[in-house]
């Protein structure tokens, strides 16, 4: 059976586990800044690798339906 681009490239992404603060910006539509203030307000978690500053696929989830919760 041979996949197309489009379904590896879809398959890849349910595998990721992680995202750079770009990365999840793009992915839930929610600004940069704000997410970067999220961080540093100690609501998103997220770790420091080198220079890279990464959130966790099911950290983002979580902060995301504390949003919904509290609204």
């Amino acid at each position: 059976m041979d996949l197309s681009t489009k379904e590896r490239d879809r398959r890849a992404e349910q595998r990721r586990i992680s995202y750079s603060v770009e990365e999840a910006a793009e992915e839930t539509g929610v600004g940069r800044s704000f997410l970067y203030m999220a961080i540093k307000n100690g609501e998103l978690a997220s770790l420091k690798l080198g220079k890279r500053r990464l959130i966790m696929h099911d950290d983002l989830l979580a902060w995301l339906n504390s949003k919904r919760q509290a609204a």
